[in-house]
């Protein structure tokens, strides 16, 4: 919900036309959104760890079927909201769409490990192995770890922007010989 709200509200900040205090206009506001929702991510991520580690060191207590209808409705969801917000991201070339893809993104990734883990989890209580019953916390470690790596790019990324990060020299020569292909640029 505050990746969508941040987003939004980059995107009616950003199409405001240049004035006397932003000459260059206000595009960066998505940048800065886009910053936001990884510090979101990221600290989205740290719950998930956290949560997770109790999980692990309580006693085991496998989750009912409930949890699996639940987690299997979220994946179609997000899946859903997650190929909306990427294509208008792309549409619109907007960061802060595309930021809150990645978060939708990552919402699909955490609902397909915890139907893997739930599911291995009632398995372990049906099947009487409390190994199994663990399965979900050790899932939710897993997506914590893979979303504060998508944290971690999608800021260092809106900080590279942000702070007007060259161009690497090798690919900026890579773009010079692409444009000095075409015979009509000069």
């Amino acid at each position: 919900t505050v990746a969508s709200i941040a987003a939004l509200g980059a995107l009616a900040v950003s199409n405001r036309p240049a004035d006397s205090d932003h000459p260059y206009g206000h595009g960066k506001a998505e940048v800065v959104a886009s910053a936001a929702v990884a510090v979101v991510l990221f600290l989205a991520a740290l719950n998930i760890l956290y949560s997770s580690t109790q999980a692990l060191v309580s006693p085991a207590v496998a989750p009912e079927m409930a949890a699996l209808w639940v987690a299997a409705g979220s994946l179609v969801l997000k899946e859903i909201l997650y190929r909306y917000t990427a294509s208008l991201g792309r549409r619109l070339l907007s960061p802060a769409l595309v930021a809150l893809a990645a978060d939708h993104r990552s919402d699909i990734w955490g609902s397909w490990a915890a139907i893997i883990g739930i599911a291995a989890s009632i398995a372990g209580r049906h099947f009487n192995s409390p190994l199994l019953i663990y399965a979900d916390p050790v899932a939710g470690l897993a997506v914590g770890l893979l979303i504060v790596r998508m944290a971690y790019r999608m800021g260092l990324e809106s900080l590279h922007s942000l702070m007007e990060r060259n161009v690497e020299p090798d690919l900026l020569e890579e773009f010079r010989s692409l444009v000095a292909s075409v015979p009509e640029i000069r």
